[in-house]
């Protein structure tokens, strides 16, 4: 698997679009105005991440998949954002593949962290889960919910303590109506995560 370093940063806004993240400013001595531009996709936009995984898609698409399978080789390529995993049958075509994929990033523009990347293995992790052959299960360290995990969620709950949520919505303040809406949130949370475990774990596990 390959990993990217700085991958929204590899990613070049056109000329065409650079006014969507532009501003203007004046020098307090000369009082000339100055209009700045971001040039490539920046972090912290609502859209940054759809932006490249449609982008990086594209280029998987379009240039690497066709380069594979012009050389004959037995692999398959897909992302989760700037994590990349190869899959292949022999070590020989995961590195072929690698080498295929790596070739076309740098290219790109893209800057490839070595430090996180991996060479063709039987296992290897990805988004949270472990990957081993045909099978797939959540990281050992994703399975066990301990009795201090359980503690602290339950005096979440009781202190109607909801999960973190994204910047810019209206927190409401600690009425009585706020206390239920924080634990309603609280147990939508974790019904998500035992919905989640529950396709990984036998019955008597959950």
């Amino acid at each position: 698997k390959l990993d990217l370093r700085d991958a929204f940063g590899s990613i070049t806004v056109g000329y065409p679009l650079q006014k969507l993240f532009g501003t203007t400013s004046i020098c307090p001595r000369t009082g000339v105005s100055v209009r700045w531009a971001l040039t490539s996709l920046p972090q912290g936009w609502r859209w940054s991440s759809l932006a490249f995984q449609v982008g990086l898609t594209t280029l998987l698409d379009t240039s690497v998949n066709p380069k594979l399978a012009a050389e004959g080789i037995a692999a398959t390529v897909l992302h989760v954002q700037d994590d990349i995993l190869v899959s292949s049958y022999t070590v020989v075509d995961g590195e072929k593949a690698l080498k295929v994929l790596s070739d076309v990033l740098v290219d790109h523009g893209f800057i490839i962290n070595q430090q996180k990347s991996q060479p063709p293995a039987r296992s290897t992790t990805f988004c949270g889960l472990l990957l081993h052959g045909r099978t797939y299960r959540p990281l050992p360290a994703k399975r066990e919910i301990t009795e201090a995990t359980f503690n602290t969620a339950f005096n979440d709950f009781l202190n109607g303590k909801a999960p973190s949520k994204r910047r810019g919505r209206r927190r409401l303040k600690q009425t009585t109506e706020a206390l239920r809406q924080n634990r309603l949130s609280w147990l939508r949370s974790w019904t998500g995560v035992f919905n989640f475990l529950s396709g990984h774990l036998l019955p008597n596990a959950i």
